[in-house]
């Protein structure tokens, strides 16, 4: 408990810190590009057989395990099984073959290489700042796979 004179206001105590400043120039260059672009809330087969010659295809699906390290999966409702991973890395075939280029994004894994494979991988290291243990936190090699460019 905190005590203050009587004259002081009371507030509460992470009232003292910065207000996070967004990156306004990035968010409105992304909602000028958004407005030419289809945002669908959809199985990924479906959109996937939607698209056509001119079009690009981005996939940022639920992630493999990392080699040796479970990965977090409360942000996908229901099993995004390894079969499910296996199509989408066929579908993107698919699309490539047709002209449609496909980009998915994945943790960087020997799982993932070899789904992926016949693609060109781009590899690089995030951050990560949520995990449950706080020192597991930090940089995660992660890899973008594009099929057909």
């Amino acid at each position: 408990m905190q005590i203050q004179p009587v004259r002081s206001i009371q507030r509460p105590l992470w009232a003292s810190c910065l207000r996070p400043e967004l990156p306004r120039e990035e968010i409105l260059s992304f909602a000028k590009k958004g407005q030419r672009a289809t945002f669908a809330h959809a199985d990924f087969a479906s959109v996937m057989r939607m698209a056509r010659p001119g079009d690009v295809v981005y996939c940022d699906p639920p992630y493999l395990d990392r080699d040796g390290v479970a990965s977090f999966r409360a942000d996908s409702p229901g099993e995004f099984s390894f079969d499910r991973q296996r199509e989408l890395a066929d579908m993107a075939r698919e699309l490539a073959d047709r002209g449609i280029p496909v980009a998915i994004s994945n943790h960087d894994c020997v799982a993932a290489r070899q789904l992926y494979s016949g693609a060109k991988i781009m590899d690089f290291s995030v951050r990560r700042s949520v995990s449950a243990s706080s020192g597991a936190r930090g940089k995660v090699a992660e890899l973008l796979a594009v099929f057909g460019q």
